[in-house]
């Protein structure tokens, strides 16, 4: 039996979502399985809030640029169309959201990090990168928009999206970019504290929450929106690939 790219499980109030598929790299089947784990949480409704994280040293290196340079173009448009649905689906999650960075969190992984709420990063190992600049590879307008959200120095911004800075916990941390760094025995704890302090004695109204969140994200949510309807873009986004770089 194949390993599972996913492991959920769930602790008093709020839930666990493992990432275990090596360097995660985003393509159909695991983002499919993404949203399969998700909706998992979601039917729990005692969970308050949900923390992501990865296993060994990455939680995500991006889009799997080698399963694109080998597959269909129909596989390619469900796998450009498929990664903002799930940036979209952690952005507006109906509870809060942490994202515990235990290793690499590189190009679309570092999105996927910046999608949710808050975010916590291991010492001693692992970059937060946004290298498309060295891949030749637009962002596109909606990921430009949760970027500037997300990280609100404009040197650190600059550093980050214009010149593919490599930031480690403590750079990442004094920039903005995650608020606690700790060590690796200390991650998941760590996380989960800032998922209590966050949530306190709150019992979320989900389509509440949701719509919350919408409204606060409406241009980012808007332009994901237009992005994923918009199939020429979506075209445009995948001849834009650097198919033989490799992060």
């Amino acid at each position: 039996m194949a390993p599972k790219m996913f492991e959920v499980s769930f602790k008093e109030n709020y839930a666990i979502l493992s990432m275990k598929c090596g360097e995660n790299r985003l393509n159909p089947k695991f983002l499919e399985d993404f949203h399969c784990a998700l909706d998992k949480i979601e039917r729990n409704k005692d969970v308050q809030f949900l923390i992501t994280t990865g296993d060994g040293k990455f939680y995500s290196n991006g889009i799997d640029l080698e399963f694109l340079g080998t597959c269909t173009a129909e596989e390619k448009l469900k796998t450009i169309n498929a990664f903002p649905l799930a940036i979209l689906r952690l952005l507006t999650f109906p509870v809060p959201t942490i994202a515990a960075l235990n290793g690499h969190a590189f190009a679309g992984g570092g999105i996927l990090a910046l999608a949710h709420d808050y975010r916590v990063m291991r010492t001693k190992r692992g970059w937060f990168c946004l290298p498309e600049v060295d891949l030749h590879l637009q962002f596109g307008k909606a990921n430009l928009l949760l970027l500037r959200a997300k990280i609100k120095d404009p040197k650190i911004l600059s550093d980050a999206v214009l010149m593919g800075k490599r930031f480690v916990a403590e750079e990442a941390l004094s920039g903005g970019i995650i608020q606690k760094v700790c060590s690796a025995e200390q991650l998941l704890d760590t996380a989960v504290q800032m998922g209590k302090e966050a949530v306190e004695e709150k019992k979320f109204k989900r389509d509440f929450f949701k719509e919350f969140k919408t409204n606060l994200y409406s241009d980012i949510v808007d332009a994901f929106q237009r992005q994923i309807s918009n199939t020429e873009e979506s075209l445009k986004v995948i001849s834009d690939f650097s198919l033989s770089s490799k992060l």
